[in-house]
């Protein structure tokens, strides 16, 4: 006999469908090469997505055709996401750390017929160009190249799209996402996930034993406050950030070799990372406190890489959730430690802006042998109670 319940298809199609109808006011956030913030929403996104799967059916792509990506995490790629696949192809998405020669072998093993890609990497593609054979390369702008004749524009391909796409029929073992692995074992091997498959693996990542994910979520930031990042806390950032870029050795940051700057970076972080009393504790004289700043530089070196320092201290230049915090609806608990020099309570930041979130509060932790400064965060002795309690919030 067969199943009268719940007989509908796995399909991506369903979830694009959800987001623009029911939730098409909430925000998006991704940032562009260049690192600036892009704010979307879940309406502009359906929107989008829809109009690239017409712009794409109506370039020619057919059922189970696979479309390639070199595109970094922003938007424009989720849309290519939901575009692809909800118009009947296969988004592959293409690992732009791969050397050009692999690139292009897995590019012609997949057999992909177009390309959507952020101008930005351009010269990433022009290394294996001459090794692949797409149909038609579209490019993502972002102003930091013309697309090279021939090419088309993403945002000119969407706006031809009339906006009244009509869904093929698909099964939900159809392909949708296609990923080579990096071939660190051999030869690179393809992976095709079904639509089934993206589903399950969306619905069980949101389950309580996975990341529980929930439109009712509560928040709790640790070691932080909500600002700029200024002051002090900029301007030892700084410190690392000019020490690193105006090393001649760092070579712009494609050296081959850690440069010296790294040593003062490490030794930074050592400064800031905890609190004075734990500092002289550690080290209470001349020549303890010479050893444990050589020790821990020592061992950091071979575990840091000044690029990725780099990024850290700078990663927050744009960070500043002070204009949003009245739209915060869910419950939030911010934490942190009165021996935190990145964050000082002197401020007083925290306990003013608090105020503007509708169920926020705030708690520091008072100084005590327990406490680690900045790095108090990592400890859920001090804040696992809290926790526990905001979990069982009557806000949620």
């Amino acid at each position: 006999m067969h199943g009268t319940m719940m007989e509908y298809p796995l399909v991506l199609t369903a979830f694009l469908e959800r987001a623009g109808k029911l939730f098409p006011q909430v925000e998006i956030l991704s940032r562009k090469p260049d690192r600036t913030v892009i704010r979307s929403n879940f309406g502009a996104f359906y929107k989008r997505a829809r109009q690239l799967a017409e712009a794409l059916t109506k370039l020619g792509m057919q059922p189970g055709d696979r479309v390639a990506s070199m595109m970094w995490n922003h938007v424009g790629h989720l849309e290519a996401f939901f575009g692809v696949p909800c118009a009947g192809g296969i988004l592959h998405t293409l690992n732009l750390r791969l050397h050009p020669h692999e690139i292009a072998n897995i590019v012609n093993h997949a057999e992909d017929r177009f390309l959507i890609i952020d101008d930005v990497l351009l010269p990433v593609y022009e290394k294996f160009r001459h090794a692949v054979k797409f149909e038609r390369v579209i490019v993502v702008p972002f102003g930091f190249a013309d697309p090279p004749t021939g090419y088309i524009n993403y945002e000119e391909f969407l706006a031809e799209a009339s906006g009244n796409f009509q869904y093929p029929k698909i099964d939900e073992n159809d392909g949708a996402a296609l990923c080579f692995t990096s071939g660190t074992t051999g030869f690179s091997k393809g992976v095709v996930y079904t639509h089934r498959s993206l589903v399950l693996h969306s619905m069980s990542e949101a389950m309580v034993d996975a990341f529980a994910l929930s439109h009712h979520d509560t928040l709790m930031p640790l070691a932080s406050l909500p600002t700029q990042v200024s002051g002090r806390n900029r301007v030892w950032r700084r410190l690392i950030i000019d020490a690193i870029r105006n090393d001649p050795a760092w070579q712009g940051g494609e050296y081959r070799t850690q440069p010296p700057s790294l040593r003062t970076a490490i030794e930074m972080i050592w400064l800031v990372g905890s609190n004075p009393v734990l500092r002289q504790q550690e080290a209470p004289t001349r020549a303890q406190a010479d050893q444990a700043i050589d020790s821990y530089v020592n061992d950091h070196l071979h575990t840091e890489d000044a690029n990725d320092i780099l990024y850290a201290v700078d990663a927050s230049h744009d960070y500043d959730p002070g204009p949003a915090l009245e739209k915060i609806e869910a419950p939030l608990l911010a934490i942190n430690s009165a021996d935190d020099l990145v964050n000082p309570p002197e401020l007083q930041i925290l306990e003013r802006e608090i105020k503007r979130v509708r169920h926020g509060r705030a708690i520091l932790i008072p100084f005590s042998e327990r406490t680690h400064g900045h790095g108090s965060h990592t400890y859920a002795m001090l804040w696992k109670r809290d926790l526990e309690e905001l979990l069982r919030s009557p806000e949620r």
